[in-house]
């Protein structure tokens, strides 16, 4: 009996990569953090139709994956958000504006 790929295991890998990939990007870290939370999502939602008929999917290990950079684009965006934040914050306070 062949076994299929998990429910949204790919799609999660997909969104949780682009969560990644955009959060260590400047002022791309809001669409990081977006991409890392529909990652999670798809996660979550494709765990519980993996866990009604486990014996029939194949490549479970891609959630935990998926899962690892959902959550480290998630951290990294929130962080670089704040960073960024902060040094706008700043550069407008001080009147500096690029020349």
């Amino acid at each position: 009996m062949s076994r299929t790929t998990a429910p949204y295991a790919i799609s999660a890998m997909v969104w949780g990569g682009l969560g990644l990939t955009f959060a260590i990007m400047p002022f791309a870290n809001f669409l990081g953090i977006i991409f890392s939370a529909i990652g999670l999502y798809k996660i979550r939602r494709g765990k519980n139709l993996y866990m009604q008929n486990p014996e029939i999917y194949a490549s479970a290990g891609l959630y935990r994956a998926a899962q690892i950079c959902s959550i480290i684009g998630l951290i990294v965006g929130i962080i670089g958000a704040v960073i960024w934040g902060f040094l706008l914050i700043v550069w407008i306070s001080t009147g500096y504006i690029g020349y």
